[in-house]
């Protein structure tokens, strides 16, 4: 048989070395699972910058098409005051008003006041 003694000295540096590999193999288990959860945490974050480029693209679809609706409508609202416009004019140009008055109470240009004027004003101003 063999006979081991050991002193106090051995012992505790046995203790200290394998303290040490707990904690190198802690350190390096630790490593792995931080790189792990980076690469995990870039697919994520790259996913979420994928899904909000296509968020940001369809907002800029969407406000393209808010854009073209209000031109269409601020174009219709605005012929709409047109057809009043020379309705008014008309009205006027009926009961005599000259091509100034047209233009000035009507808003339309002189070249149309003076077509109202022909086309809607009193026979003697026709001609």
């Amino acid at each position: 048989m063999l006979n081991l003694t050991i002193d106090q000295n051995s012992i505790a540096l046995i203790g200290a070395l394998g303290m040490s590999a707990l904690v190198l193999v802690s350190l390096i288990l630790s490593a792995v699972v931080a790189g792990r959860s980076r690469r995990s945490l870039r697919e994520l974050l790259q996913g979420l910058s994928d899904k909000s480029d296509l968020v940001l693209s369809e907002l800029r679809s969407q406000a393209e098409l808010i854009k073209r609706l209000e031109s269409r409508t601020q174009a219709r609202d605005s012929g709409a005051n047109d057809s009043r416009s020379f309705d008014a004019a008309v009205r006027m140009a009926r009961t005599g008003a000259s091509t100034d008055q047209l233009t000035a109470n009507s808003g339309l240009t002189k070249q149309e006041a003076r077509l109202i004027a022909r086309l809607h004003g009193p026979e003697k101003l026709r001609a």
